[in-house]
C-alpha cells in the first residue's frame, strides 16, 4: 500500500464491513510513528490491534 502514500490526501480504514478510520496520510504517519508501523498496511494491522 506504499501508493496511498503518494496517490491519496486522505485515507478511510475499514474493517469489518465498517469504517474505523478516516484521516490524512499525514496523520496516518504522525499517529503510528515509533509505533512500528512502516506504511499504510502496518498501520492498519495496528490500529485494528493486531502485530507487525
Amino acid at each position: 500500500m506504499f501508493e496511498v502514500s503518494d496517490l491519496c490526501d486522505e485515507v478511510i480504514f475499514i474493517n469489518k464491513g465498517k469504517i474505523i478510520s478516516r484521516m490524512s496520510v499525514a496523520e496516518v504517519n504522525k499517529r503510528f510513528e515509533g509505533k512500528g508501523a512502516i506504511g499504510m498496511e502496518e498501520a492498519y494491522i495496528k490500529m485494528i490491534g493486531g502485530d507487525v
